[in-house]
């Protein structure tokens, strides 16, 4: 069950998943499509054990905006599995993830209920951060919710975790049986998950979401002229400075230039955390990690 789909990619497709200030940069976005266009390329890299939980085979569905899907398995012979998804969403306001999140539960409700299970109860959604492990990184907020399911005469714990990282959706499912397992397992299981999961999986995409400044040369000594740049990256290598459509630097492909040239991006709402060029990049898989190339066509 995939509904999520039709709650964000209209929001994302506005512009190439960004929806701007300024009137101009929203109409020239729009003729950039989102697939095929915003995002070309992404590469997913992801742990082959988590806790005690092994991959078990990857599905790539039939719509390219439907995403792809990991199963993991328990490795001690535990009940269930768990299925990590990963869809395509651009750049989307938090406020939808909460809607999206409700939408997700819902379609789980009423697949279950169209399959001759039923749903006796369900939990309210509750947040969910994610610590990512580094010192200068924000954690992964997402949603969390739990449906009681009736299935064969038996109960069930269905989980269901949901996340907006690096431009796509981050969703986590697990079923169990509340009567093997106990009632809390499920939804303690999903947390443990994610919370080792998300740090561990790195998510980068190139495309026209990738929109740098041009960066030019210019002679050694020289300085602009005060007034006609908005700020200067200075550095022992050498300065650069930002003139508000361009970066200077004597170096254009030094460290100031890269540090003047992302904080120029950011400033103006063109740095998009997980894309990270425009021209597809090789990420490093290292022993007990498994990477999913996805190549994405313009939508018709």
């Amino acid at each position: 069950m995939r509904m999520i789909r039709g709650v964000v990619l209209a929001m994302a497709l506005v512009c190439g998943g960004q929806v701007t200030a300024a009137e101009n940069e929203a109409e020239e976005s729009q003729s950039i499509p989102f697939l095929g266009g915003f995002l070309e390329e992404t590469r997913i890299v992801y742990p082959l054990q988590v806790g005690g939980w092994h991959a078990d085979g990857e599905k790539r569905y039939a719509t390219q905006e439907s995403g792809v899907s990991v199963r993991y398995r328990g490795v001690e012979g535990d009940e269930g599995w768990i299925d990590l998804f990963f869809y395509p969403a651009g750049v989307v306001e938090a406020s939808l993830l909460k809607v999206s999140a409700q939408q997700e539960m819902e379609g789980i409700a009423i697949a279950r209920t169209n399959a001759g299970d039923t749903v006796a109860s369900s939990t309210p959604l509750r947040t969910l951060e994610v610590a990512m492990g580094g010192e200068d990184e924000d954690p992964v907020a997402g949603y969390i919710g739990e449906l009681e399911v009736t299935i064969n005469e038996r109960d069930h714990s269905s989980v269901m975790a949901l996340f907006i990282h690096d431009l796509y959706f981050v969703k986590v499912r697990m079923s169990v049986s509340r009567e093997t397992q106990g009632s809390s397992f499920a939804a303690e299981t999903v947390e443990a998950f994610v919370s080792e999961v998300l740090p561990r999986t790195s998510i980068t995409s190139t495309g026209a979401c990738w929109q740098p400044f041009p960066v030019e040369s210019i002679p050694v000594g020289e300085i602009p002229s005060e007034g006609s740049y908005r700020f200067v990256a200075e550095s022992e290598g050498g300065d650069a400075w930002f003139t508000g459509d361009r970066v200077l630097a004597v170096d254009p492909d030094g460290e100031p230039a890269r540090a003047a040239l992302l904080l120029a991006m950011a400033m103006q709402d063109r740095l998009y955390p997980g894309c990270v060029d425009s021209e597809p990049r090789n990420p490093v898989v290292a022993e007990g990690e498994r990477e999913i190339r996805i190549e994405y066509r313009p939508e018709n």
